[in-house]
């Protein structure tokens, strides 16, 4: 979790936890204590991504106000990081995979 923001922590196990909307990838709450929406994607983030973790913060914001999100994605649609800029509760993280191989026999 720290590698994706220091201060953060699960909520409940915040694994796949269930809402109205879906189920959130990770729920957790920051060093500030407002609850963080972390939505993982295995490759690009796109419109619909952003609009899922939208989708869920605002599943959320109807009992707690200051809800806040993460999309974390190894690469962003340029209109996604257009729209997160306008959006000041939403933050996006880049992913990078690095393989260190090494021969066992």
């Amino acid at each position: 979790m720290s590698e994706i923001e220091s201060g953060l922590a699960l909520v409940d196990d915040g694994v796949e936890y269930p809402t109205e909307a879906g189920k959130i990838d990770l729920l957790a709450r920051d060093a500030a204590s407002r609850l963080v929406v972390i939505e993982l994607k295995a490759g690009k983030g796109n419109d619909s991504a952003l609009g899922q973790l939208l989708g869920y913060m605002g599943c959320l914001s109807a009992s707690e106000p200051s809800v806040r999100g993460i999309l974390v994605a190894s690469s962003f649609d340029s209109r996604v990081v257009f729209a997160a800029r306008g959006l000041s509760n939403v933050k996006l993280v880049r992913y990078q995979l690095l393989f260190n191989l090494e021969e066992v026999s």
